[in-house]
């Protein structure tokens, strides 16, 4: 197997992990959101920002050797011996990323229908707040200044 192609592998199970670390994130993120802990869903989401660029990372630079690559080998239509070998590995490795990607989107689109449910929520309590201060505040104003009784005659 050639230098190029060993990278390329590499390069796929590197991913793998990486893939795997923000699955993790992503389902401590939703048992966070389930608990209503704001602080730690803040850090998970850096967290998984930072995993998402270091993915990100080895997408462009497996894009880029793998686009080598294919120039390189333009004429050789065939794998053989080892090469074949590592590109079953390459092909099986990409197919567990893939379902990896999907999982971790589908907890993603979970979490954000969470979210935003809490957030309706968070504004419905607002609102029920700022009514209730409206009325408190008509209820404590001072307009009248000595009390006048309704069922006493002005003499």
């Amino acid at each position: 197997m050639g230098d190029m192609f060993c990278t390329l592998l590499q390069l796929t199970e590197s991913k793998h992990s990486e893939l795997l670390i923000l699955l993790d994130k992503t389902i401590e993120q939703q048992a966070e959101l389930n608990n209503d802990n704001i602080e730690e869903i803040d850090a998970i989401a850096d967290f998984k920002q930072m995993q998402i660029d270091t993915i990100n990372e080895i997408d462009q630079a497996y894009a880029l050797l793998y686009r080598t690559y294919c120039n390189e080998n333009k004429g050789e239509k065939t794998l053989v011996g080892s090469e074949m070998i590592g590109y079953e590995k390459l092909q099986a490795k990409r197919t567990e990323n893939a379902q990896i990607m999907h999982k971790i989107h589908a907890i993603s689109d979970e979490n954000i229908v969470a979210l935003s449910q809490k957030m309706k929520e968070l504004e419905r309590q607002i609102t029920q707040v700022n009514t209730g201060k409206k009325g408190m505040n008509a209820y404590t104003q001072n307009s009248v200044s000595g009390g006048v009784y309704i069922d006493q005659k002005i003499l």
